[in-house]
């Protein structure tokens, strides 16, 4: 189970990283790659991948510590 939770965060930071390009490409000065690229934390979306890959990593990283406690 820990397992796959990393491997979830770690498609998650894939997925962002494919966004940014896939943005970028396309309209290299448009919002959505300024989003993807060089936003603040506090203009992020509650549902952005990199947020969600970070509370994924925390939790499972928790997770980890106390089986091995």
């Amino acid at each position: 189970v820990i397992l796959s939770l990393y491997l979830a965060a770690f498609a998650l930071r894939l997925l962002l990283a494919g966004l940014a390009h896939k943005h970028c490409r396309d309209a290299p000065n448009g919002a959505a790659c300024r989003y993807f690229t060089t936003a603040e934390r506090s203009e992020w979306h509650t549902e952005d991948p990199q947020f969600l890959a970070e509370v994924l990593f925390a939790v499972t990283s928790m997770l980890s510590f106390t089986r091995l406690a």
